[in-house]
C-alpha cells in the first residue's frame, strides 16, 4: 500500500497523521474521472426529477447519517424551483489516506493548495459540477467514497457560484478594489457575497478559497452590515436577508430583505421598502459603483414578500402585477 502511494505522486507525511496522496483532474486515472462525473450527473438529474427516494439511495451510509434529511428535501426543492442548465464538470479530485480519519489533506492545483476532508476509507473522491441558472451560476460539490462497490455520495453542498458574470474570486477583486478606495460599506457587501460564491462545502477548500479565508483577516468591516442594521436616512432598519443576484443582461443587484415582527400590507411594504431605498440614496451613495439595482422587500405573510425595485440609472422601476413568493 505504501508502494502504491509512492508511485502515485504529491506524498505527504504528517506526523501521527499518516500517509496521504492527492491528484488533481487530469493527474487522476480517466477511468476514476468519468466514474465520479457521471456520478455527480446523476444525481444532479435525480435531484432535478424531484426523485427523493433515489437521491437517498446514491448517499453511502456515513452520508445518511450526517446529512439531515430536510436538508436533502431542501436542495430538491430550491433546484426544482430555481432550474439549472447544462451541467459541466470543472474540477475533480483524488484522495488516497491511510491513518488519520479527520482534518484535510492538501491537494496542489492551478493557484495554489486546496485542502479536502480525510476520511471515508483509503480512496475517495471529490468533484465540482457548475450549471448556469437565471443571471448566475451554481455549483454542486460531492464528496465520494466507495461503497458496495460503486461510488456513493458522503457530502454534497449546493450553492451559487457566479453572480452577473462573475465568479467568486473576480468579486473578491472587486471587494479589493472598493476597500482601497476607501468604501467599508461597499467592500464588506462585497467581500460577504464573495465569500459565498468561493464555498464549496465544509469537504472542499479550492486554493481560491483558502486564499480568501487568509485574507478575511484583514478585513475592516461596516458596522451596518456586521450588525445588520443599516442607519440611513434618519432611521434603523433590521435587515433579515442580504444577498446579491444577477440578471440576464449581467447586471448586479443587491436584495435587501427587512427583518419586520408581523406581516404587513402590500402598501405598506412598498412604503417601509421606499424609506430604505431613499435612505441608501441619501446616505450610501457609493452602492451606486458596484451595483446595477437595489430590490428591498418586506413580509406580507408567511413565505411572501413585496419588494420595491429602485435601478440605479431608470430610479423606482414600476411594482410587480402580485405578491413574489420567497
Amino acid at each position: 500500500m505504501l508502494a502504491i502511494l509512492a508511485a502515485s505522486g504529491f506524498v505527504f507525511w504528517q506526523a501521527g497523521l499518516g500517509f496521504h496522496a492527492c491528484r488533481v483532474d487530469d493527474d487522476i486515472s480517466l477511468g476514476d474521472r468519468t466514474a465520479v462525473a457521471q456520478a455527480s450527473v446523476e444525481f444532479i438529474e435525480l435531484v432535478r426529477a424531484g426523485e427523493t427516494s433515489a437521491v437517498f439511495e446514491r448517499m453511502s451510509r456515513a452520508g445518511l447519517e450526517s446529512t439531515e434529511r430536510a436538508a436533502l428535501l431542501n436542495i430538491v426543492e430550491m433546484t426544482i424551483s430555481a432550474p439549472g442548465g447544462e451541467l459541466e464538470t470543472r474540477r475533480t479530485y483524488s484522495l488516497h489516506s491511510i491513518g488519520a480519519a479527520r482534518g484535510y489533506a492538501p491537494c496542489r492545483e492551478d493557484g495554489g493548495m486546496a485542502f479536502v476532508a480525510r476520511g471515508g476509507g483509503f480512496h475517495t473522491m471529490f468533484a465540482v459540477v457548475a450549471e448556469p441558472i437565471d443571471g448566475a451560476e451554481r455549483s454542486w460539490s460531492f464528496w465520494f467514497e466507495r461503497e458496495r462497490g460503486v461510488w456513493r455520495v458522503r457530502g454534497v453542498h449546493v450553492g451559487v457560484s457566479e453572480v452577473a458574470g462573475r465568479d467568486g474570486a473576480e468579486l473578491w477583486a472587486l471587494a479589493e478594489e472598493q476597500r482601497r478606495q476607501n468604501q467599508v460599506f461597499n467592500s464588506t457587501l462585497l467581500y460577504d457575497i464573495a465569500s459565498t460564491a468561493l464555498f464549496r462545502g465544509q469537504f472542499l477548500h479550492p486554493a481560491e478559497a483558502e486564499g480568501f479565508a487568509r485574507a478575511r483577516q484583514m478585513w475592516r468591516r461596516h458596522q451596518d452590515v456586521i450588525q445588520a442594521r443599516f442607519h440611513v436616512g434618519g432611521q434603523v432598519f433590521p435587515i433579515a436577508n442580504m444577498s446579491a443576484v444577477g440578471t440576464g443582461d449581467g447586471s448586479l443587484v443587491l436584495v435587501l430583505d427587512q427583518a419586520l415582527d408581523l406581516p404587513v400590507t402590500a402598501a405598506e411594504a412598498d412604503e417601509k421598502n421606499r424609506a430604505l431605498i431613499d435612505g441608501m440614496n441619501a446616505d450610501r451613495p457609493e452602492w451606486r459603483a458596484v451595483f446595477d439595482a437595489i430590490a428591498v422587500g418586506s413580509p406580507t405573510g408567511p413565505n411572501r414578500v413585496w419588494r420595491t425595485v429602485y435601478d440605479g440609472a431608470q430610479g423606482y422601476l414600476p411594482p410587480p402585477d402580485e405578491i413574489i413568493r420567497l
